[in-house]
């Protein structure tokens, strides 16, 4: 039985349709990737799956009993603390009992006065009442399974390890579905490399996770199930295995580098017979799949750093 299915839905914001009768099933165990270029859908579809917006036609269907996390696109402004209180900060009465208690712990420290320890007795109470020690032992090992500092200053740290800390905070709830909304997005290679190492783990263990994508080098190695979009449609299912056949081989390449070096690079790839032109912060190559690793070769070798790369899809 399908954990969460989308059947027949509609869907318009006062305009042309988002949805028109989409229907989606997600099933327990899948690893579903949504794929397309920006602004075909995917987003939009994370939230309905989330239950954040409402259709106006058709049935949404969870499964009684389990819960769904949704991990955004973008962080969200206003969270303040350290890492442990963003982590507890959706496990309600727990959570609260957790982070109060973990403050007065760290205040013990240095402050020892008997109205701290008569508050520090009450808490302890009620976190033996509400059964709440063994939350906060399964918080500390997703914090280190996250790795992250749990005292760290949550604005303080950088993009890669917020999405490392709200992906945390999702997987506190223990969710029986997990929604990632382009995970990846702004980050930096080394960030997207220790997030997707992440993904990798929880695909182990046999997380049931939709995530959205507009990379293919993302999709193929984590997918089960690829769901190609288009202007709000399904276009086409795909296993990884098969995705050339419904997008072609032939595709974009983005390698993202200093800009006094731009213009060597487009000439070493020239020189190499690519297809290469300037793209904002870098230049982009149309390439084959199997071709991929070759023009960043090329400027690997010519002493070209490379900041960042992408191979995404076009439609």
């Amino acid at each position: 039985m399908a954990l969460i299915s989308l059947q027949e839905i509609t869907l318009a914001f006062g305009g042309p349709l988002i949805f028109d009768k989409l229907n989606l099933q997600v099933e327990p165990g899948e690893r579903i990737a949504l794929l397309g270029r920006n602004g075909a859908g995917k987003t939009t579809l994370m939230k309905v799956l989330a239950g954040r917006i409402k259709i106006h036609n058709g049935l949404v269907v969870v499964q009684k009993g389990i819960h769904v996390a949704h991990l955004p696109q973008e962080v969200p402004s206003g969270l303040k603390g350290n890492v442990f209180d963003i982590v507890l900060s959706g496990l309600g009465r727990s959570g609260s009992l957790l982070i109060d208690y973990h403050h007065l712990a760290v205040r013990l420290q240095t402050e020892h006065t008997p109205e701290l320890m008569k508050q520090l007795g009450i808490l302890q109470s009620e976190l033996d009442r509400t059964d709440s020690w063994d939350v906060n032992n399964q918080i500390e090992n997703i914090i280190k399974h996250v790795k992250l500092d749990p005292e760290s200053d949550f604005e303080k740290l950088s993009g890669g390890q917020k999405r490392r800390v709200l992906l945390a905070r999702a997987l506190a709830l223990k969710p029986e579905v997990l929604l990632l909304d382009e995970p990846t997005a702004n980050l930096d290679m080394k960030s997207r490399e220790d997030f997707l190492s992440l993904l990798k783990e929880l695909k182990a263990d046999g997380k049931t996770i939709v995530f959205s994508s507009h990379r293919l080098d993302e999709v193929i190695p984590f997918a089960d199930r690829i769901i190609i979009m288009d202007q709000g449609k399904i276009i086409a299912e795909s296993t990884p295995e098969n995705i050339y056949k419904h997008i072609g081989k032939s595709s974009q390449l983005r390698i993202f580098l200093s800009n006094d070096l731009i213009d060597t690079a487009i000439g070493i790839l020239q020189k190499n017979g690519f297809n290469v032109s300037r793209n904002g912060a870098g230049i982009k190559i149309k390439i084959e799949t199997d071709q991929k690793i070759l023009p960043i070769n090329a400027l690997l070798k010519s002493g070209i750093e490379i900041v960042d790369f992408e191979y995404i899809i076009e439609n």
